[in-house]
């Protein structure tokens, strides 16, 4: 009887070993997007809620909190230090004998994700053109957010210009409920439903309060059963970091490869569904609607993974083709920094991105994207 113990003990054993190291070559190699275990050394183990953002606000969801946080995500480390309006950025007044002022929106590229707020993008043209370039970017935004930004805070303050920056990469994903209702944790979060160009704002939970991503929410949820369970499970095991990247992950996962249709790395600038595209046009009318008389500069923006896409494509990204025409027909400035670039840009892209693993730009993307835009900002409106 001890004798059969044994080998029932030594062949699970064996087998669970060999389990792991199949899960971990499938996470190891890219073939499966779960994370690998961190065995307790991630920083973020010891904080609450590991971000600077959070659903807070009534209008959008995801803002900043209204107090300093900084933290520790992944290789890098995000500083926030709010104003009073909790946009990252100095303390602006609503009116200034400035009358070249420009309001920027975005996610987390024109944040600044990972960088100090001097090396950021509208930091630099403030520098460079001696005009106020008030930030209302915030990291995890939509094309719909950034729009709800605009109508209900940004727009109260002096302004002629509005310089809005366009993510691809995630923006499409962003915006489309299919791929956000399969994530975790439960957000609350506007949405445009119905057709284009008649589209109204929806939001996928009735209240703020029932937002799961928040400081609150994170710190009871911490204290159940169910997290510290997770939480061993996926710092010291492979394979429930996969079974977890299954569940939770599978429906977002789906829409990427739908889109993808066949390529191994997706690109908003080609896969993209025509009701993605006609969200993004419905928050570009939208925000040309609320912003009458002003200038409005528009740019897509490409992370590593979109120069790679379009290296080795010998088709023009359909995306650029379309927002060319679309904004056109709304008197928006647009310009794309993936496709205006010269052969140096597309042979030395990866130098504008963290060398850790995070897509986001360094200090360098930063200085190339303002150099890009420059001329765009230092003519009058």
């Amino acid at each position: 009887m001890k004798n059969k113990i044994k080998r029932i003990f030594l062949v699970g054993s064996v087998t669970y070993i060999l389990i792991e190291i199949t899960c971990f070559i499938f996470i190891k190699t890219g073939y499966i997007g779960a994370n690998l275990p961190q065995f307790f050394t991630d920083p973020r183990d010891t904080m609450v809620f590991p971000y600077t953002y959070a659903d807070v606000n009534e209008q959008w969801g995801v803002w900043h909190y209204n107090y300093p946080v900084k933290a520790r995500y992944g290789c890098v480390t995000l500083t926030c230090d709010p104003n009073s309006t909790g946009a990252r950025d100095v303390e602006r007044t609503l009116h200034s004998t400035d009358t070249n002022r420009c309001i920027v929106l975005g996610d987390s590229f024109m944040e600044g994700f990972g960088i100090a707020d001097k090396d950021r993008v509208s930091n630099l043209l403030e520098a460079a053109t001696g005009h106020e370039f008030m930030n209302f970017a915030c990291s995890d935004m939509g094309s719909t957010q950034e729009y709800l930004v605009y109508k209900h805070l940004a727009s109260k303050y002096d302004h002629n210009t509005i310089l809005l920056g366009i993510l691809p990469a995630n923006d499409f994903m962003n915006d489309n409920i299919q791929f956000d209702s399969s994530q975790s944790p439960l957000r609350y979060k506007p949405y445009w439903k119905g057709a284009y160009p008649n589209m109204s704002i929806y939001y996928y939970t009735d209240h703020l309060n029932k937002s799961e991503f928040s400081y609150n929410a994170y710190l009871h949820y911490k204290t159940t059963f169910k997290y510290k369970l997770r939480h061993v499970l996926e710092n010291t095991t492979c394979w429930f970091n996969i079974l977890y990247f299954v569940m939770k992950k599978k429906g977002a996962v789906n829409v990427i490869a739908k889109h993808a249709q066949g390529h191994k790395t997706y690109s908003g600038y080609f896969d993209y569904s025509p009701i993605e595209l006609d969200r993004l046009k419905q928050s570009l009318l939208s925000l040309r609607n609320a912003a009458p008389g002003k200038r409005i500069i528009a740019f897509t923006i490409p992370i590593a993974s979109d120069w790679r896409r379009y290296g080795n494509s010998k088709t023009f990204p359909s995306l650029v083709t379309e927002l060319e025409k679309f904004c056109k027909t709304q008197n928006i400035i647009y310009t794309d920094l993936l496709t205006t670039g010269n052969p140096d840009d597309q042979k030395n892209y990866k130098q504008q991105f963290f060398d850790c693993g995070d897509i986001h730009w360094n200090e360098h993307g930063n200085q190339w994207a303002m150099k890009k835009l420059l001329s765009y900002l230092t003519e009058k409106k």
